[in-house]
């Protein structure tokens, strides 16, 4: 299973999940608290990555955190990131997808 770390205040495991066939199947129990001391906070620098095989129109994952292959080896669009202001939270307007 991936996590979703970039999610601030997860509480649950099928909150946080990702690649998972069928989210059901995932305990109803709250998370450990190390789990949830490690999600990436909303005040730290943006950040983006790849491969999480996300599916459908790319969107923000956060204020701070943009994925930026969703599923691209699997003929999905790549994102473009035009960062014009820095410590800015991130925008939707400055995403282009190819």
């Amino acid at each position: 299973m991936r996590v979703k770390w970039w999610e601030a205040s997860p509480t649950s495991w099928s909150e946080i999940a990702i690649s998972v066939p069928d989210l059901s199947e995932l305990l109803g129990t709250p998370l450990p608290a190390d789990v949830i001391v490690d999600a990436y906070p909303k005040d730290a620098k943006p950040v983006f990555f790849g491969h999480y095989w996300l599916d459908g129109t790319p969107v923000l994952q956060s204020d701070n955190a943009l994925c930026l292959d969703n599923s691209a080896g699997k003929d999905g669009p790549l994102v473009i990131y035009r960062h014009e202001v820095p410590g800015r939270p991130l925008d939707v307007g400055n995403m282009v997808t190819t």
